[in-house]
């Protein structure tokens, strides 16, 4: 079974790899195209956790993009669009949660 941590690490190393901007114009973009491709409920609630407990164990913003980029492989910066990290990242949680409650409709 897969762990909430490997979800987020899925998650960001295969959609916003090195290359993402080939395949999207924004980050929005990359996350419309991943619920596209993903149907499972169990699989969003997997990352909302992971992506969750990450944010809670992390507080410094600079460590928090730092092992957003070393550990799970994402290279997109939310800072060079003119927002903090945490608050990318939360905004994130928030789209998952959206889904999460829709598809649950």
């Amino acid at each position: 079974m897969r762990t909430d941590e490997s979800a987020v690490k899925d998650f960001f190393a295969s959609y916003f790899h090195e290359d993402w901007r080939l395949d999207a114009e924004s980050p929005d973009e990359v996350i419309a195209a991943y619920f596209q491709e993903h149907g499972s409920v169990d699989d969003l609630e997997a990352f909302r956790r992971g992506l969750t407990h990450f944010l809670h164990t992390v507080q410094d913003d600079a460590v928090l993009s730092d092992r957003l980029h070393r550990a799970f492989g994402c290279y997109f910066d939310p800072q060079a669009s003119g927002t903090s990290t945490r608050e990318w990242l939360e905004r994130v949680v928030l789209e998952f949660e959206s889904e999460i409650a829709r598809r649950k409709m």
